[in-house]
């Protein structure tokens, strides 16, 4: 089973991030966002404004909290309750956490 590479959590992520957080935890999206093990699947979804997506793809959220460290993002598999979400549960962990700033950090900003 692949699982979603890094590079592509940040690229999903860090719009969210840049999003200032209050002082309690929040969802930083207005639903769940679809995470992919490869460009090709995630753009099939994308083209196809959601009514397509592959059996490995799998939903996340995105959450914050501002804490005496900073602002930390809460990346959560758990989404997914299906045969996918389950197989992936037992194999590493469903929440994951970053520091926003950091995970904003990691790609190059956008000049328009």
């Amino acid at each position: 089973m692949r699982l979603i590479r890094p590079a592509l959590l940040i690229s999903i992520a860090l719009p969210l991030a840049m999003h200032a957080a209050p002082s309690v935890a929040q969802t930083m999206t207005d639903g769940p966002l679809t995470a992919c093990p490869s460009q090709g699947e995630l753009e099939q979804t994308l083209n196809s404004d959601g009514t397509i997506v592959p059996d490995a793809c799998t939903t996340l959220e995105v959450n914050s909290l501002r804490s005496d460290n900073g602002e930390l993002c809460l990346i959560d598999f758990s989404m997914d309750e299906g045969v996918i979400g389950t197989l992936r549960d037992a194999a590493f962990p469903s929440q994951w956490w970053v520091k926003c700033d950091e995970l904003a950090a990691r790609l190059p900003m956008q000049t328009n």
